[in-house]
């Protein structure tokens, strides 16, 4: 392989040779997915060319539901959007979960685990694009060490694509405080077994000499170094024995409601009151649970998750109705605040 520059990863060179450069091009989508990867022009290497957003496009509100809402953001900003908020964080693209979590904990200490009570219709625990070396961590687009417990090492990381939609949770598991994943999600046949979580890498025949890092479940009984991960639909089984730590609540709009899934053709026929009604009893539900459990909440990150939750049920959830004095916050808005 040739030496690599700072910005690029070298490519297997008969690797290269035998899949010609359109197979090599389609290789490396498959390799970023949610990331674009786009290959030099001599072929001998690649380069991290920031998230893909042509999901955003699904979505037909967005635009207008912007310049009502958000007359700040235009399409070419949403995927950067993020605002701290009083009583929670906001994001509409959910990395940035990342670094809201980063300055939540900044203050506690560092080996303290961290519980993310992660209500989202995805793990988000795909394997990240950072590189691991050794036992650091690095961003390749800028070659520095990326610590997830640093809020400024994720804009970078979340620019070039390094940790994209779908790996904020796997990008958290990176660091010296471990997580434990307690995921509401829609998967009905969940068994509500607890896998330890580890550290790992994920090689390429492309680029066999770079391990990207990633998170794997371990099966139940072994001992993991990241933390540990338990899924299902029910808040009340899912919230039992909370581990020691800091907890986190994320909340991805696409739990509730989840119009598109990232697709064109998958958007529901069920009429929108239905599927809020649904929602609505989903929360109801979840914060009755959280509260048994008696654990502070420090921080509360929401997400609308563009192209998969339509943006017409955004500000339903998100802002009051109603004219003052008397105007009715949603049944989100109501609970959604630090607790204790």
């Amino acid at each position: 392989m040739k030496e690599r520059g700072r910005n690029s990863i070298s490519l297997e060179s008969r690797t290269v040779a035998r899949l010609g450069r359109e197979a090599t091009i389609n290789a490396l989508a498959a390799i970023g997915k949610s990331t674009m990867l786009t290959l030099d022009e001599d072929g001998t290497a690649f380069r991290l060319a920031g998230p893909t957003t042509f999901y955003h496009a699904y979505d037909a509100d967005l635009p207008d539901v912007l310049a009502r809402h958000w007359p700040e953001v235009g399409m070419d900003d949403v995927v950067g959007f993020h605002r701290a908020r009083r009583s929670f964080d906001l994001c509409f693209e959910d990395g940035w979960t990342g670094l809201f979590a980063a300055r939540a904990l900044a203050a506690r200490p560092p080996d303290e685990d961290l519980v993310l009570v992660h209500l989202d219709d995805h793990t988000d625990m795909m394997p990240t694009l950072l590189e691991r070396r050794g036992l650091a961590v690095i961003e390749p687009a800028t070659a520095e060490v990326f610590d997830p417990g640093d809020e400024d090492a994720w804009p970078a990381a979340l620019a070039s694509g390094a940790v994209a939609i779908g790996s904020f949770v796997t990008a958290l598991c990176q660091g010296r405080r471990r997580v434990h994943v307690r995921h509401l999600n829609n998967v009905e046949s969940s068994t509500y077994q607890t896998y330890p979580l580890s550290q790992g890498t994920m090689r390429h025949a492309l680029v066999p000499d770079v391990m990207f890092a990633t998170v794997r479940k371990l099966p139940p009984g072994r001992t993991g170094d990241a933390g540990s991960y338990r899924g299902g639909p029910d808040a009340q089984h899912l919230f039992v024995d909370l581990p020691a730590g800091a907890v986190l609540a994320h909340i991805d709009l696409d739990y509730l409601i989840n119009d598109f899934n990232g697709n064109p053709d998958q958007e529901s026929a069920v009429e929108d009151e239905v599927r809020r009604q649904v929602a609505t009893e989903k929360l109801d539900r979840f914060f009755a649970f959280l509260a048994l459990s008696e654990r502070r909440i420090e921080r509360w990150i929401i997400a609308t998750s563009p192209g998969f939750c339509a943006s017409r049920h955004w500000v339903w959830r998100l802002k009051t109705s109603g004219s003052s004095p008397g105007k009715r916050r949603s049944p989100l808005m109501r609970r959604v605040r630090p607790c204790g």
